[in-house]
């Protein structure tokens, strides 16, 4: 009990919980009924005590001389340590501490009765305080059972009280809590509506913006289409027409000339060849791009492709009084799968970008032909004595229409289509130069 009260003992704190609070104010009300009742039993107790005394003194300080009689007095005790509960319990089946006085009279031995007046007084009012004592005791106990009862009936309401605010606050609490249930599910619907709106705008637009995309892209692609070819027909055009001009500046140049008139007929054979190597590029572009996946496949010997593109290209570097040198390692009789003609196109690209940009010194193309993987791989590399290309402005060389500058230009398109024509056959280009050292072009392809 000592425990239960020091932990329901009702505190200053304002952080207890409401129901332990109202828990303690239940055990208060509790105790002090049980004040009531031990109160109830102190009293009770004290006229049982006062009763059974006061009748043994009278009998033990009879002054009359006659045989006092032989009285006994023995008391029950009960245990100390019952609890609360079991006390209630034994009042209401009307058990508790008896004192039981026993009086019993010597027998005379010649069987006689005394027949003494003042004994027979003296027993009489013995026996009416002894019948006194009994009414008073039984007043007593119904009293006693009446206070028990009203207090099992005051514990029972407080129980009762405490059960029934206890389950109001519990039902207010559970509404309190439904309510905000409530609010946070309408709340989290409204945003997942939200979401679900906003989801299905986006939705809408990214499919609006995909067919307008696929719209433009197939507009581009068609308007990329009839570029190139429209591109390719004044290409063809213009080449036709620069051919009749380099043929007329040739036959020119086999008459007699005076020395102003060569020059000027120099001057229109370069312009014409400079204009006729551009328009020669940019046919080549345009027929890539418009079928990229095109292969001559054919069988055909490297050496014999390389050593031709080599004496096409010759009488260029001699105008120019350069030494063209070719040297080939390998098997010079072998042949291949693949396409001649792109390997002899990036061939003339590569040794007429040489011969453009040196004005002295030698073109050397050196070739070489190895199995690898039981495959046939070549490997060209074209090297020259020009001007060079600084470190900075390599690294966009093979991106269409870039020029690193220098007194002679171009179109830019020359290594961008050597890159994509190797690529296209499996293999791979490299550039290794600096300004005024000359510049070196390789590139591998592997053949079947």
């Amino acid at each position: 009990m000592e425990t239960i009260i020091s932990y329901y003992k009702p505190a200053n704190n304002t952080d207890t919980p409401q129901s332990k609070a109202q828990i303690a104010h239940a055990l208060q009300k509790k105790l002090k009924v049980s004040q009531q009742l031990f109160d109830l039993q102190k009293r009770f107790t004290f006229l049982l005590d006062k009763t059974t005394v006061n009748t043994v003194r009278d009998y033990a300080t009879n002054p009359s001389g006659t045989i006092p009689p032989d009285t006994a007095v023995s008391v029950r005790k009960e245990s100390a340590n019952r609890g609360l509960i079991e006390r209630l319990k034994d009042a209401v089946q009307n058990k508790s501490e008896v004192k039981v006085v026993t009086i019993r009279t010597k027998k005379v031995q010649d069987g006689n009765i005394p027949q003494d007046p003042v004994l027979i007084k003296q027993i009489g009012q013995q026996y009416g305080r002894l019948m006194h004592s009994n009414q008073e005791l039984i007043l007593a106990n119904l009293s006693l059972l009446t206070q028990l009862r009203q207090v099992l009936l005051d514990f029972q309401a407080i129980d009762q009280m405490a059960f029934e605010q206890s389950r109001e606050k519990i039902l207010e609490e559970y509404k309190s809590t439904s309510q905000d249930l409530n609010i946070y599910t309408a709340v989290a619907t409204a945003f997942v509506l939200l979401f679900i709106i906003l989801l299905l705008i986006y939705i809408r637009k990214a499919a609006l913006a995909e067919r307008r995309y696929i719209r433009e892209n197939l507009r581009a692609v068609r308007l990329a289409g009839q570029r190139s070819e429209i591109l390719a027909i004044m290409s063809h055009e213009i080449r036709n027409k620069l051919m009749a001009i380099n043929g007329a500046v040739f036959m020119l140049r086999r008459t007699q000339l005076k020395e102003d008139q060569e020059s000027k007929v120099t001057s229109i054979n370069l312009a014409s060849s400079l204009l006729l190597e551009t328009v020669n590029n940019v046919l080549d572009v345009s027929k890539f791009e418009q079928n990229p996946d095109e292969e001559n496949l054919s069988i055909f010997s490297p050496y014999e492709a390389i050593s031709d593109s080599v004496e096409a290209m010759r009488f260029m570097a001699e105008r120019k009084n350069l030494d063209l040198n070719f040297s080939f390692e390998g098997n010079d009789i072998l042949q291949v799968q693949g396409d001649s003609l792109r390997l002899k196109q990036v061939l003339i690209n590569l040794l007429s970008n040489a011969i453009k940009y040196t004005d002295e010194g030698s073109i050397s193309l050196s070739a070489k032909i190895e199995q690898e993987n039981n495959l046939p791989l070549l490997s060209v590399s074209v090297k020259d004595t020009g001007s060079g290309i600084s470190k900075s402005k390599q690294g966009k060389l093979f991106t269409p229409f870039y020029q690193a500058g220098g007194k002679k230009q171009g179109t830019g398109l020359g290594l961008y289509l050597c890159r994509q024509l190797i690529n296209q056959q499996g293999g791979q280009i490299f550039l290794e130069s600096d300004e005024g050292q000359g510049c070196t072009v390789s590139f591998l392809i592997p053949y079947k």
